[in-house]
């Protein structure tokens, strides 16, 4: 983050992405003990990191994709290996 502040400083266009892997393993578990909805768990997690990195007066991305909103994607990119 401290790159993107500078090369912002010296004057570039920069484009900050932060993804969310937010379909793995461990959430799907944690949801599955708790009796919850995998999705529901991993926004909570999302939601609770945003507040963090703002609290620590992190840039805020550009773009922040999530894993679960590009499923077909990466199921067809896979397909094709």
């Amino acid at each position: 983050m401290k790159t993107c502040r500078y090369l912002v400083h010296l004057g570039y266009e920069v484009t900050y992405v932060r993804n969310f892997t937010e379909v793995d393993d461990k959430i799907i578990k944690r949801a599955n003990e708790i009796g919850d909805n995998p999705l529901d768990v991993s926004n909570r997690f999302c939601h609770e990191y945003n507040v963090d990195m703002t609290d620590l007066q992190c840039e805020k991305p550009s773009q922040e994709p999530r894993v679960s909103d590009h499923m077909d994607e990466i199921k067809n990119m896979i397909s094709q290996v």
